[in-house]
């Protein structure tokens, strides 16, 4: 065997006490009896409350049995043993990364009688060493969210804070965090998972965009001592669940608004701030049902859509426009910007009384002039820049029990942003530094889960992820270089003004067309084995 042979095949091998991915967890504990001995052979089944989805393991010889790879769900757990009453316990509440410790005592009896025990179990975890939290879904929806972002939840853990949060850019959505995690630097060293698939943008060392908090489920943030099959980062992993149907229908809508006709007056503005902005969407989740096919506790679907308008007006900008006597060739009157001689670039000699010939005059300064409107005094002027940002998110996922053993789950989601730059046709002065932009990620993942028997199990899933950001002008009526008679070897395809710039006036400058592209592609299997008091990972 090789060596890169060698060392691909121990990268590819975890064990561990109990490595849990995905997002998903697992119960644990021991089954005896009253007196406190073990009872071996005890038949443990989890099932799903609101899909019936079941999963059964068998507990060894010392009493104690283990149920890797569920959902974060409510379950209801049942223990079967010849001699001893059947236990049922419900509203056993597993949570995302989370390795729930629950015992369970049988009582002597015959296997008919059953012994109900109802309220939600302890949330223990005695099997695993990582620290961390969950952030349910009640929490979720409920806790007030700056724009509805379900990431900054993150912050809400200990050792978690928040170092920086992205703008306005032609390569990434505007709000990505940058996330520390015990000291860790920020952004570079945080791991984002959706639905166990990657959801970093590796470009910026960022989280992309998570589903709207309807759409999830729960997450968790796991801050150290996580398994070798969950963390590729020395810092944090946020592993983020979506919400699956059930066999109820559910659903709603909504709608945030905020406007300056709402809003209060800063105490030291004139008026109210300009901001407007609209959150709205629907979401629905239940069986698939249709002509001739009921999918209840088979087939489920959610889907969800959230809109995103946000208008609203930069700072102003302050620069200096020629004025009246400067399109006449006088600057004897400018005042700061050129309180020094402005010499002749042919002789090198100042312009008598710093005023140069109108027939010295470059024609494309001349046509650049013309879109720019005269201003009287030393030119100085302040131009306000509107913010006109559209965002669009969609999410739609199946899931849908095979047979018996086997389960499958496929996930899309997309978000789209749009970034409307501004452009006055009498002014070109708004046109400085303008970006015009376009960026949407797609997020696919399908998952194939099959028990291979009480003590072993094989998870399997495929994720495509993509980043597309596209920047350029798109404008009607905005002048080209070559319109404006500037002379370069090459241009840009659409027509732009990539940059003029004069030293101490004003600068007019856009970013020209580019696109940055990000595929990923992410595959892996992981087999879960029980064997006597170990549980065993191991996949690639």
């Amino acid at each position: 065997m090789t060596r890169s042979l060698i060392c691909a095949t121990i990268s590819m091998l975890a064990i561990s006490t109990l490595a849990l991915a995905q997002g998903l967890g697992a119960l644990v504990g021991a089954v005896t009896d009253p007196s406190g001995a073990a009872v071996p052979n005890a038949e443990v089944t989890a099932t799903e409350a609101g899909t019936s989805y079941v999963r059964t393991a068998a507990a060894n010889a010392e009493g104690y049995y283990v149920i890797p790879s569920l959902r974060p769900a409510q379950y209801t757990i049942t223990a079967k043993a010849a001699g001893f009453r059947t236990h049922s316990q419900t509203g056993a509440v597993l949570l995302a990364n989370q390795s729930l410790t629950l015992n369970i005592t049988l009582e002597l009896g015959a296997l008919t009688e059953t012994v109900e025990v109802s309220g939600a179990a302890a949330q223990v975890n005695t099997s695993t060493s990582a620290l961390g939290e969950v952030v349910d879904h009640a929490r979720i929806v409920d806790l007030p969210l700056n724009g509805r972002d379900v990431a900054r939840l993150a912050t809400a853990v200990a050792g978690v804070v928040l170092q920086g949060i992205s703008g306005e850019s032609a390569k990434a959505i505007p709000g990505a965090l940058q996330l520390s995690a015990n000291g860790t630097p920020g952004g570079m060293q945080t791991a984002y998972k959706l639905d166990g698939a990657n959801n970093t943008d590796y470009f910026f060392q960022r989280n992309q965009t998570f589903p709207m908090p309807d759409a999830v489920q729960e997450f968790s943030i796991q801050t150290s001592n996580y398994s070798a099959a969950t963390g590729n980062n020395a810092g944090a992993v946020v592993s983020v669940v979506t919400r699956s149907g059930t066999n109820e229908f559910h659903g709603g809508a909504f709608e945030f608004v905020r406007n300056r006709v709402f809003n209060a007056r800063n105490f030291f503005a004139s008026q109210q701030d300009f901001l407007k902005r609209n959150q709205f969407g629907v979401h629905a989740g239940g069986p698939v049902v249709l002509p001739g096919y009921n999918g209840r506790k088979k087939s489920f679907f959610f889907v969800g859509w959230q809109g995103t308008r946000l208008r609203d007006l930069r700072s102003a900008l302050n620069t200096f426009a020629p004025t009246i006597d400067q399109r006449r060739g006088d600057f004897s009157t400018c005042g700061a910007p050129c309180n020094r001689p402005i010499r002749d670039p042919l002789t090198g000699q100042p312009f008598p009384g710093n005023q140069i010939p109108v027939s010295r005059f470059d024609p494309a300064a001349v046509k650049v002039a013309s879109f720019i409107p005269a201003v009287a005094g030393t030119g100085f002027t302040q131009i306000s820049k509107p913010v006109n940002h559209r965002y669009d998110q969609g999410i739609t996922r199946i899931d849908h029990q095979l047979t018996a053993k086997d389960r499958l789950t496929g996930r899309y989601f997309i978000d789209d942003f749009q970034n409307a730059g501004s452009f006055d046709p009498s002014n070109l002065l708004s046109y400085r530094q303008v970006l015009a932009a376009q960026i949407r990620i797609q997020n696919s993942m399908v998952g194939w889960t099959r028990t291979i028997s009480q003590s072993a199990l094989n998870d399997f899933h495929f994720a495509y992820n993509r980043y597309h950001a596209a920047r350029g002008p798109y404008f009607q009526g905005v002048p080209s270089m070559q319109e404006l008679g500037v002379r370069l070897p090459i241009y840009p395809t659409l027509p732009s003004i990539s940059q003029i710039e004069v030293q101490g006036f004003f600068n007019i400058g856009d970013n020209l067309e580019a696109a940055f592209i990000r595929n990923s592609f992410e595959g892996s299997n992981r087999t879960s084995w029980v064997r006597g008091r170990h549980s065993i990972q191991f996949g690639g």
